[in-house]
């Protein structure tokens, strides 16, 4: 199973869905759509920086990044 890690930056809403977008050297490389009651309460918020682990494409572990 390999595990990658990301910055993840909330792009935008659409209802309750967030898009984030994942970012790795400072380029958009993929995103992911998960419900507004997945994220980190205190991170639930546009252009809010999240440390995201992936696992088989899959994410397994986020975090919000409060000093982003």
């Amino acid at each position: 199973m390999p595990t990658e890690h990301f910055t993840g930056v909330i792009d935008r809403y659409e209802g309750e869905l967030a898009v984030i977008l994942l970012e790795a050297d400072g380029e958009v490389v993929d995103e992911k759509v998960l419900e507004r009651g997945e994220l980190p309460e205190d991170g639930a918020h546009a252009d809010a920086v999240l440390d995201i682990e992936l696992t088989d494409g899959e994410i397994t572990d986020l975090s919000y990044d409060r000093e982003e």
